[in-house]
């Protein structure tokens, strides 16, 4: 059982792409004469990027190749349809993998805060 959950574990990083640590040494192995597509690989897994984590890959990207910030925006942009990195995609096709009695989920719960002003003094406040 523990190695059917391993397996699963791996094949969900598998799909998830590799993380900030492998795209900055992807991207740091990239040189001038990188070819195209080895730079749109990366920008294409930068998606599942958090924006400061994504800036810092760009400018290494941008260091060791010379394209510009705006270029590398532009290919981002232009793959943010791309369906491969659609989460709900994902979590779905997951579910289906592994079967949907076998995911575990947690509730979400909304907490209202609800604050009364009372404009007139309390019993306390008299007296």
């Amino acid at each position: 059982m523990i190695d059917d959950v391993d397996a699963l574990i791996k094949e969900a990083q598998a799909l998830k792409g590799r993380g900030h640590v492998e795209l900055m040494a992807a991207a740091r192995a990239l040189d001038g004469d990188s070819a195209p597509d080895e730079v749109d690989a990366i920008v294409l897994e930068a998606v599942t990027l958090k924006p400061t984590a994504k800036r810092q890959l760009f400018n290494t990207i941008k260091k060791h190749t010379g394209i510009p910030l705006g270029t590398l925006k532009e290919a981002e942009q232009s793959m943010e349809g791309h369906e491969e990195y659609d989460d709900l995609s994902h979590a779905r096709a997951l579910a289906d993998d592994i079967g949907r009695d076998n995911v575990l989920a947690a509730s979400t719960f909304v907490w209202r805060w609800i604050c009364l002003l009372y404009t007139s003094p309390s019993p306390r406040d008299r007296g």
